[in-house]
């Protein structure tokens, strides 16, 4: 009788790894959405930016902060297979 040979499971440090880039992307997304629906953004504990500023400042940072997060993601979730 002939034994299939398993693939090695990710590590675990990696797993968790993928699941945290993929989670804060879409927590990045979120806060795009947030800002582009008009809701006021707040930084630190007392400064409120209403959206328009927020976007201008923040929002290309957070759209590139989010699609390296997901890419990376992607990344390890392929090499898992």
């Amino acid at each position: 009788m002939t034994q299939a040979i398993q693939p090695p499971s990710m590590p675990l440090l990696i797993r968790l790894s993928m699941w945290t880039a993929a989670f804060y992307a879409l927590w990045l997304i979120v806060w795009l959405v947030l800002a582009i629906s008009g809701d006021a953004v707040s930084i630190g504990s007392n400064v409120t930016l209403d959206s328009a500023l927020w976007l201008q400042l923040l929002g290309p940072f957070y759209g590139i902060k989010s699609a390296l997060m997901a890419a990376i993601a992607y990344g390890f979730y392929k090499q898992k297979r």
